[in-house]
């Protein structure tokens, strides 16, 4: 009962989220089938589909994002460390 407290405790619409979430005013089969569902079918199946649409973002855009070359400028032009500079 603690747990489905937390969602009544949304501003504005908590009392709604609640029996939403509940199945009705009090605990009971339709909470623990809803809650069944909820874990076993839609969280694993939307993460799922979330990955995918990250890795396809990321293969079409790659993972710098987008840029043209041709309008990249580099940061420096010339070396960290000259190796004409060290010693010996």
């Amino acid at each position: 009962m603690v747990g489905t407290n937390v969602a009544g405790t949304v501003p504005v619409v908590g009392g709604t989220l609640l029996r939403i979430v509940r199945g009705g005013t009090e605990l009971g089969a339709l909470s623990l089938s809803r809650f069944f569902a909820i874990h076993t079918y839609i969280l694993p199946w939307s993460l799922l589909s979330w990955r995918g649409m990250h890795i396809f973002l990321l293969e079409r855009a790659g993972a710098g994002g987008i840029w043209n070359a041709a309008d990249r400028v580099p940061y420096k032009t010339e070396a960290a460390l000259p190796l004409s500079d060290l010693p010996g």
